[in-house]
């Protein structure tokens, strides 16, 4: 008995013991998908209870007001509970310790908070609901005098029951306490009144007008209104909303009809009737509008930021509904005042777009897509000078992969800091990194403690080479160097750190490839890819195809072996030939393989060039073409593998090439260009210009034949002149011998520094969903991480600090 009373006693204690450690440990609790916050405030009164203020209401430096978000997280439809102040989540559930937040279910869509009333409304959809909670509960359960925060759901309904649809955004409908949402496979936006019984719904009727649907208000493109009832008929609509923004009385919706995005400014009633509509005209096509944020009053207004699917952002300015155009050449503005409207919006139209933009809208940079903006006002330091500070109104664009890119709105700045850019008459030309709706740009600081305040300039002299030695360029081109710098104008062009080259003859981007097809046509020549687009590339007539050809057999397609010929350079590539006669194609093939293996393209496709035989000239301006009598004549005018002597209508001529068809002595002939062929295509003779920043850009397109149609002369390219050479970017002067050859790839480079960058941070943000200006000054960012995946990223709500712009590593909510 002894033992067997040891025995239970010693299981009553461990299990005992294992219920206080259970009862002890918080449950691992995530914060899922976290799409969007809110924010508000608590004050401390007499008594040491909490009293609620809005976020507009708070108090940054007052030690008794608590500042707190309400962060919802998709995933598991639950709104989280996060002090500002402290840096944690609030434990929702006394009576089970852990990260318990408020159950609003899923699907959810978004929310909107009433400031007046504290009443927080989640959007739920499958199918659309709206799930609120009122703060004033949170507040009395952080008092203590409650035990939870209740919740109450109200479906969508009309007349007829239940609206089985999905919704996807909600505000609120201006000056009442209904509410808007959009509702895309409808058709329509929903006026909803408090209780989410539906009001009025609004339809696009054409390009320009919206109209009240009358009657009961159905969906039955998506669902029965009535539970148990089939749809009575398919209905469809050409014209879907979007998004919309409630901002200053006013109702912001945009449509999409598959090509145009149609954006209005809508006055409604409180029952979502139509006062009044106006179209907003945007330019070109946009993809549709994704979101829509309102900027802060400046002293150009406000302005209505809308981000578009295609990735860029664009701005409307609301005084008179103008889309402003962003991306200005600023050099056709002449001298502008601290206060032209024209520093804050250029109308669409009214001035010629800078050579690297497309569209009147800000990108923030190659391959980032906007997901949202917030704004920032502050004046944080008076340390204008730097250039790297924030001082005055910005707004901050986050993009998809999680990158957060300054943009200037309304900047304060130091005449004084500008005054280099004095005019004869002392008027000031304001430059293009204090304009209105720019990319933030700050001087590049360098570590070698190189002066970097100031003008944007050249660091020194230009250098020049050949084949990757320097030279000096004695009469081939040179730039002159006047009035201590290389470049005149040079703010119009937006210069970064950066090398900029012009190389002789370049190879353009993007175009070594070894897929290359010439079909064998003894009376025209053309080379076939399928896999490229020439037009994309820039390729032009005038420009010349290389066939690179081989370094071993390990560079051939099976079944072709790798060859040369004694005749050719012992340092130029080899060719691929059939292996069961290559021997013989090696023969045949020779003066192609002891050639440049180069031809001249006369006509452009898609998919293909026409091409022709490239004569070789004396002098880069002459016409005549070089007459021989053997190879030996050719092959001093070039240097690479070597021109060649080949018999045209009677007549002996130099070329890069000859027609790949050949047959020489007791040889049959042989179409020496057979499988498929490496290849390059450089510029004729022409300098090609490219950065190692400023992106290579163009516009072309093609007719009903696929020939390429180009949008103007080429932005990368120019012939040596004696005089002014004007590109996009700057312009120099030029001095060189015009009967000199000038050398293949014969390059000239500078430095730019002193220059700009772009004002960017990258957020440590999988799945960034939004950016929220908070009641503490700072941002917050909700990134929905990626707890589906293998490689599991857990949603977070990150805090970024504007005055220095960092991220907050102390605070950590996941």
């Amino acid at each position: 008995m002894h033992y067997k009373l040891l025995f239970l006693l010693s299981v009553s204690l461990f299990f005992i013991i294992s219920c206080d450690e259970t009862t002890s440990e918080a449950p691992d609790r995530l914060l899922d998908g976290p799409i969007q916050s809110v924010f508000f405030c608590t004050t401390t009164d007499a008594s040491g209870n909490q009293q609620y203020l809005s976020a507009t209401e708070c108090s940054t430096s007052d030690e008794n007001t608590v500042k707190y978000a309400l962060t919802l997280a998709s995933t598991r439809g639950e709104l989280a509970l996060v002090s500002l102040s402290s840096e944690k989540f609030i434990d929702l559930d006394k009576y089970q310790p852990g990260y318990n937040f408020i159950p609003v279910g899923k699907p959810v869509s978004g929310m909107v908070i009433n400031e007046d009333t504290g009443v927080v409304s989640i959007l739920g959809s499958e199918p659309a609901k709206i799930t609120k909670v009122n703060i004033e509960d949170i507040v009395q359960f952080l008092n203590g005098n409650s035990t939870s925060i209740p919740t109450v759901t109200s479906n969508f309904a009309t007349t007829s029951g239940f609206l089985r649809a999905n919704a996807t955004s909600i505000e609120m409908l201006p000056s009442s306490e209904n509410f808007l949402a959009v509702m895309p496979r409808c058709g329509a936006v929903v006026a909803l009144s408090g209780d989410a019984t539906v009001l009025n719904a609004l339809r696009m009727e054409d390009a320009t007008s919206l109209s009240v649907v009358t009657g009961d208000f159905q969906c039955p493109a998506e669902g029965a209104p009535i539970e148990n009832e089939a749809p009575s008929s398919e209905e469809t609509f050409s014209r879907f909303p979007t998004t919309l923004l409630s901002s200053d009385g006013y109702v912001y919706m945009a449509f999409y009809d598959g090509s145009d995005a149609s954006v209005f400014q809508v006055e409604l009633d409180s029952a979502g009737a139509i006062l009044n509509t106006t179209p907003i005209t945007l330019e070109g096509n946009t993809g549709g509008i994704a979101r829509m944020r309102m900027s802060p009053q400046t002293r150009w207004g406000k302005f209505l930021y809308l981000i578009t699917r295609a990735g860029d952002v664009r701005v409307v300015r609301v005084d008179d509904l103008t889309e402003c155009d962003t991306n200005v050449e600023t050099g056709a503005l002449g001298n502008i005042s601290i206060d032209d409207p024209n520093r804050g919006c250029v109308p669409v139209g009214l001035m010629p777009r800078n050579h690297i933009s497309t569209a009147p809208g800000i990108r923030p940079g190659r391959n980032q897509i906007a997901v949202d903006v917030a704004f920032f006002e502050d004046e944080v330091t008076s340390d204008l000078d730097s250039k790297t500070t924030l001082n005055g109104i910005f707004a901050f664009i986050l993009t998809m992969n999680g990158n957060l890119y300054v943009t200037n709105l309304d900047e304060t700045f130091s005449e004084t800091l500008y005054s280099y850019r004095l005019t004869d008459d002392n008027e000031v030309f304001y430059p293009a990194e204090v304009m209105a709706h720019r990319l933030r740009n700050l001087t590049a600081v360098e570590s070698n403690g190189f002066e970097t305040t100031g003008r944007p300039r050249v660091t020194n002299d230009p250098y020049y080479r050949v084949d990757g030695y320097s030279i000096i360029p004695d009469d081939r081109p040179a730039m002159v160097i006047e009035n201590d710098s290389l470049v005149s104008d040079i703010e119009q062009y937006m210069s970064r750190n950066e090398t900029w080259s012009f190389v002789w003859q370049g190879t353009i981007p993007d175009t070594a490839r070894s897929s290359g097809i010439v079909p064998e046509d003894d009376s025209f020549l053309e080379l076939y890819d399928p896999g490229t687009s020439f037009c994309e590339k820039d390729i032009r007539p005038g420009d010349v195809v290389t066939f690179a050809g081989c370094y071993d057999s390990d560079d051939c397609d099976p079944g072709f072996q790798c060859l040369r010929t004694p005749l050719q350079s012992y340092d130029t590539n080899g060719m691929c030939f059939p292996e069961d006669s290559s021997i013989d194609y090696s023969n045949v093939c020779r003066k192609l393989l002891a050639s440049d293996r180069e031809y001249l393209i006369t006509e452009v496709y898609s998919d293909s060039l026409t091409l022709e035989l490239n004569y070789l000239h004396e002098t880069i301006d002459s016409t005549a073409l070089v007459s021989c009598e053997s190879n030996i004549d050719c092959t001093r005018l070039t240097d690479r593998g070597g021109g060649v002597c080949t018999e045209i209508n009677g007549q002996k001529y130099c070329v890069s090439a000859p027609i790949p068809l050949e047959s020489v002595g007791m040889d049959v002939e042989k179409w020496c260009l057979t499988g498929f062929q490496p290849y390059n295509i450089r510029t004729g003779n022409e300098f090609f210009v490219y950065s190692s920043s400023t992106p290579y850009v163009f516009e072309t397109s093609t007719n009903s034949g696929m020939q390429c149609v180009y949008e103007g002369p080429s932005q990368n390219r120019f012939a040596p002149v004696n005089g002014i050479v004007e590109l996009p970017f700057f312009k120099f002067n030029m001095t060189f011998n015009p009967s000199r050859l000038i050398e293949w790839k014969y390059s000239i480079s500078f430095e730019m520094e002193g220059a700009f960058s772009y004002f960017v941070g990258d957020m440590g943000a999988r799945f960034p969903a939004s950016i929220s200006y908070g009641p503490d000054g700072n941002f917050y960012i909700s990134d929905a991480g990626d707890t589906g995946s293998s490689g599991t990223t857990v949603g977070q709500l990150i805090r970024l600090v504007p005055d220095d712009f960092y991220i907050d590593s102390d605070f950590i909510i996941r």
